[in-house]
């Protein structure tokens, strides 16, 4: 998850795995949900269980490789300035999409 951000169907699969760990099926059949996961992931002060959810970790997780690439000097962030950089500024490069979206 680190490296590319999984499609959505893939993240809709795995949320649907957490669901039933968390809820279980009775003879391949779904039990009964009394909260649903969106409700479930909300932080405890808003009326959730506090649970992440599979979305919210790959975006912050691009966030985070997106300021590391900014703001430290690395062999990555050589790498990308190097590659997709070479005669602008990364803040003022729009996205192609021809481009990879780093």
């Amino acid at each position: 998850m680190a490296a590319i951000s999984p499609p959505s169907t893939t993240i809709k699969y795995i949320d649907a795995i957490i669901a039933d760990i968390y809820w279980g099926r009775d003879q391949d059949k779904r039990k009964y949900h009394w909260a649903s996961l969106d409700t479930m992931s909300l932080p405890y002060t808003e009326g959730g269980v506090g649970i992440r959810r599979l979305s919210d970790i790959c975006t912050s997780i691009q966030h985070k490789q997106w300021w590391n690439s900014r703001s430290k000097v690395t062999l990555w962030s050589q790498f990308l300035k190097s590659k997709y950089c070479q005669r602008a500024h990364p803040v003022s490069k729009e996205v192609d999409t021809g481009q990879s979206l780093m």
